[in-house]
């Protein structure tokens, strides 16, 4: 009786497979016209992990899986590489849906750093309480303001200004 021998199965070929991951990632990152840094962002993913990933330098765990494939709305098989990606059915419209929350988000945080300034500038002033409808139609100037005008914060002198026109 002959001994059958098994018949050999092959390791996971794990660079491969890395290699496969970046090329996606770094396609899905292109065709969406965002950075690194901007994908970090929106996935709390840390940008030095993604550029890692990119570079195919390390194996992507699942919790940094999950949600580069909901980002992209992807499966992990896809992004992955083990399915071909399926998101091509409407990829202008994935592409705009990524881009719009990016901008909103920017426009958020650009909000934001108006209201700062609004009530830096208050306490300053020693401004008494304000309403909060006249707030919001002030802090909405020096954001449309400051908006208009393209510029990366907003404009600490016309919120000066706005402020004294209100108040």
């Amino acid at each position: 009786m002959s001994a059958q021998k098994e018949p050999e199965i092959k390791p996971l070929e794990v660079n491969t497979l890395t290699k496969k991951f970046a090329v996606i990632l770094k396609r899905l990152i292109i065709e969406r016209g965002i950075t690194i840094s901007e994908l970090a962002d929106a996935t709390g993913i840390l940008p030095n992990t993604l550029h890692q990933l990119t570079m195919a330098r390390g194996i992507p765990k699942v919790q940094t899986l999950i949600p580069l494939a909901r980002f992209f709305h992807v499966s992990i098989e896809e992004i992955i590489g083990e399915e071909k990606l399926n998101y091509q059915v409407f990829p202008s419209l994935r592409d705009t849906s990524s881009k719009i929350d990016l901008k909103l988000e920017w426009h958020k945080k650009y909000f934001l750093q108006c209201v700062e300034v609004y009530d830096k500038i208050v306490k300053e002033k020693n401004i008494p309480f304000i309403d909060t409808k006249t707030s919001v139609k002030a802090i909405s100037e020096i954001y449309e303001f400051s908006l208009s005008k393209k510029l990366n914060s907003p404009d600490q002198v016309f919120a000066e200004w706005i402020i004294k026109q209100y108040f």
